[in-house]
């Protein structure tokens, strides 16, 4: 009981300086203000809770973005690495189609200067056939 009665007289205390504190004199209207302000607490907490899970969700989805524009750069640099490598096939192409065609200019030369010899081959023969008075009769 005197644990009771001390308990008591503590609120008793306390309200009394919440009083003199307040001006506030009304046990009743001190009671509903602090509910109220534990209401406002509440509500505040809650927002601040909200305001924290907003900003939880928008450093995910700045980790996500960050994570795209790396992928992005990724893929931009293969993409110049496809570039280059599309450009040294096509280089190699270009070489090689380069050396087939001097190789077929080559061939071309080579032919001419066998027509040209065969031509003058066939000369000679025209030439030594008009010389020997040779006549094909049909009979």
């Amino acid at each position: 009981m005197d644990k009771y009665i001390r308990n008591v007289e503590i609120i008793k205390d306390a309200f009394s300086q919440i009083q003199q504190q307040t001006g506030i004199f009304s046990v009743d209207e001190i009671v509903t203000t602090f509910i109220k302000a534990e209401e406002q607490n509440y509500s505040l907490y809650n927002y601040v809770n909200m305001l924290n899970s907003d900003i939880d969700m928008i450093e995910e989805q700045n980790k996500q973005i960050e994570q795209e524009i790396f992928e992005n750069e990724m893929k931009g640099e293969l993409t110049d690495k496809e570039k280059d490598k599309i450009k040294e096939r096509l280089r190699r192409e270009i070489e090689e189609m380069d050396a087939q065609m001097v190789e077929k200019e080559n061939q071309i030369k080579a032919t001419e200067e066998e027509l040209a010899t065969i031509k003058d081959h066939v000369w000679n023969m025209v030439d030594n056939f008009k010389k020997s008075h040779f006549f094909l009769s049909v009979a």
